[in-house]
């Protein structure tokens, strides 16, 4: 309870045969111990309606966290919920949460029935009844003689249409989720209820229950939605309370020599925390994380160097220095592993930093805890028609070829990359592209870039070995991605998913720079991904 923030709601959705007042043995320990409790009421006509009747209901938990509970039919209701930034997490109880093109129906008759679980047959317009048998025998049979009769004469039917409809985009790819396996269940196999827990990366906890757990075992289901609360909407507290120590988590600004040259760092937080390394894009530089890193900084080992050529770092001139991404690469690798000494850590990867980040994870996987991806490219599926223009360029390179990529390093482009596709411009602070702007007039640098620039198809064709990385490694994968970026766009973040089946994805109304409308929400949601299971000496 110590992490639920007193705005926050927990939203009970009820299951097929029931109403709200299903959840009646459950509401008073809750709301007893603190917590803001809406039970939704749906027709259960159809999915559609359903999802429609939940947002409804949603719009009296006012513009704290909630969290979204679900029993049997209603993981679906609350699977096809479009997005919603208040629903910071998912708890399903012995519910059916469907993937992409997938029904309520396909789900349900997955495995074999129980050998107790009734025959349902709609009845003349086409809805579909509990029998008292089968809810004692199946649905409660733990429940009294009592509750059962209760229930059943309580009961709303369900609609078949309900069974039929398929999801579009499932809400669990996006939400972090929690599922209370019910292991005696009669009516949603235990097996299929472990194999949907385990497609989605939901945090189990496994009970000798039967399918209805809340009217047979509250006191199990309280403390389950009580423990999933405090995990999934921790963040929100402690963003509302600011618990940062800012003495100890201060951020430091270093310097090292990689290979003769002078490599810039940000660098806080704790050395016995789990470290983070923050992989900048262009043309930005560890700049772009100054916000990010306070936040960061009470639970992590915080490291955001500057690549050569950007930043603080030095900039030797293109005649003097070979700019290749393997080569900027190569001399992270050596500040990471030899000067600063990890052996295992995280990594953020943006823009230039994927190919940088992806490298790194590629060649040392066995120091790779968890890679949390913004808007960082690995797929042709994300490069946008913006890179048209420069097809020229990468297949001949000469002074007018070059005029497209050169376009990219004025102010205006600039500009565009931080407001293009924000949620709210007057959030962007000008700091930050007159910064990049400032360091990409100096003399000299517009060669550098434009190395490096050329040099981007070696990333591409390095795209199949980093999705075989992806696949034999499965590292812990967290996307946070400005669906309105013009660059690197959704399908890119959505291919990662096919490699990462279990990566959580969040797609966030924002541009390519997100962290400069939404640091916060970013820093919670690596908060709580990289904190589930992350132990505290995966540092040095």
């Amino acid at each position: 309870m110590k992490n639920i923030p007193l705005n926050a709601t927990i939203v009970l959705v009820h299951a097929a045969w029931a109403d709200a007042s299903s959840w009646s043995a459950v509401i008073g320990p809750l709301l007893k111990a603190g917590v803001k409790v809406i039970a939704a009421q749906i027709p259960m006509t159809s999915l559609s309606d359903d999802v429609a009747a939940l947002k409804v209901a949603l719009e009296r938990a006012g513009a704290g966290p909630i969290l979204l509970v679900s029993h049997s039919y209603s993981g679906a209701v609350i699977t096809a919920l479009e997005s919603d930034d208040r629903v910071r997490g998912l708890a399903y109880v012995a519910a059916m949460p469907p993937a992409e093109g997938e029904t309520v129906g396909d789900l349900f008759f997955r495995e074999p029935p129980h050998e107790k679980a009734p025959h349902l047959e709609p009845d003349g317009h086409g809805l579909l009844w509990m029998s008292e048998e089968g809810m004692k025998n199946a649905v409660a049979h733990r429940a009294t003689a009592e509750q059962n009769s209760i229930a059943t004469a309580a009961q709303r039917p369900i609609a078949m249409k309900c069974l039929g409809e398929a999801i579009r985009t499932p809400a669990w790819r996006t939400k972090r989720s929690w599922y209370l396996l019910a292991e005696e269940d009669r009516m949603f196999s235990p097996k299929t209820q472990h194999f949907v827990a385990e497609r989605m990366g939901a945090e189990v906890r496994s009970h000798n229950v039967d399918h209805a757990p809340q009217i047979s075992a509250p006191a199990t289901v309280v403390e389950f939605l009580l423990e999933a609360a405090d995990a999934l909407l921790a963040v929100d507290h402690l963003a509302a309370n600011n618990q940062i120590d800012k003495e100890k988590d201060m951020t430091t600004y270093q310097h090292a020599t990689i290979q003769g040259h002078k490599i810039f760092y940000r660098e806080a937080g704790s050395t016995t925390n789990p470290t983070i390394v923050l992989l900048h894009g262009f043309p930005s530089s560890s700049h772009m994380f100054r916000e990010l890193i306070p936040l960061l900084a009470s639970h992590f080992h915080v490291v955001a160097p500057d690549y050569l050529g950007f930043g603080y770092s030095d900039a030797p001139a293109a005649t003097d220095f070979q700019y290749t991404f393997d080569n900027i690469t190569a001399q992270i690798e050596e500040l990471l592993f030899k000067t600063l000494g990890l052996k295992k850590f995280s990594i953020y990867v943006q823009d230039y930093g994927a190919p940088v980040g992806f490298r790194i994870a590629s060649r040392h996987p066995e120091a790779i805890e968890g890679i949390v991806v913004q808007n960082g490219n690995a797929y042709v599926e994300g490069i946008s028609a913006a890179f048209e223009p420069l097809q020229p360029f990468w297949a001949t390179r000469n002074e007018e070829t070059e005029k497209a990529p050169r376009s990219l390093l004025t102010k205006q482009t600039t500009i565009f990359q931080y407001t293009h596709g924000a949620k709210n411009v007057a959030a962007v602070s000008p700091d930050s592209y007159t910064f990049d702007q400032a360091l990409l007039d100096r003399p000299g640098n517009d060669a550098i870039q434009l190395e490096l620039l050329h040099n981007y198809t070696s990333n591409v064709a390095l795209y199949d070995a980093w999705h075989e990385y992806f696949r034999k490694h499965q590292p812990r994968t967290l996307i946070v991605w400005g669906q309105n970026d013009p660059f690197f766009i959704v399908p890119g973040a959505q291919a990662f998913l096919r490699d990462l089946p279990k990566a959580e994805l969040h797609l966030i109304d924002g541009g390519h720079f997100l962290l400069e409308e939404h640091n916060e929400l970013v820093a919670g949601k690596i908060i709580g991904f990289l904190g589930r299971g992350q132990k505290t000496d995966a540092g040095k």
